[in-house]
């Protein structure tokens, strides 16, 4: 039972790293081949990830499992196969976006970054405010430009990544 809960465990991390939705299914590679040198050297004891089956795929929320040989792992290291206590799991998930809405919604977020920039920096070269404001309320306002400058190159690098309509 040990190793079906850190199978489920290990999937339930994969899927969160992946930024899959609580109640979307996902594919299932898995590879607990005794031959391999993976998982046990003892078959029955990969046998308990087939004869649970049901539970892995109610609990790790995974549409299907399909069992795949050592080769197989070997020949498609681009899956990101991670260990799971002993077998070897690839999760299957490709995220679908609608590109028009994430355009959209990411020059949103670009102009309203923009736009807080645009008031730090307005205040932190306003002579007046910054002689009389005090210490903290400058540096948290430099801070807060430093952040925004951030979060505004990475909406920027997002928006230049999706493809063209």
């Amino acid at each position: 039972m040990i190793r079906i809960q850190n199978l489920i465990t290990t999937v339930r991390a994969r899927r969160k790293e992946l930024g899959v939705l609580e109640k979307e299914q996902v594919g299932l590679f898995i590879v607990a081949d005794a031959g391999s040198g993976m998982g046990s050297t003892r078959p029955e004891i990969n046998d308990v990830y087939k004869e649970n089956e049901d539970m892995i795929l109610r609990l790790a929320r995974v549409s299907a499992i399909e069992h795949k040989s050592f080769s197989f792992l070997e020949a498609t290291p681009d899956l990101r196969w991670i260990p799971a206590f002993g077998p070897e799991i690839a999760v299957l998930y490709e995220r679908q976006i609608d590109i028009a809405a994430e355009r959209e919604r990411l020059t949103k977020e670009l102009a309203k970054h923009e736009k807080n920039l645009t008031n730090s920096e307005r205040q932190l070269n306003n002579e007046a405010f910054m002689a009389k404001a005090p210490a903290p309320i400058v540096e948290g306002l430099r801070k807060q430009a430093a952040e925004t400058v951030t979060l505004r190159d990475k909406t920027k690098a997002a928006l230049d990544a999706l493809p063209p309509n």
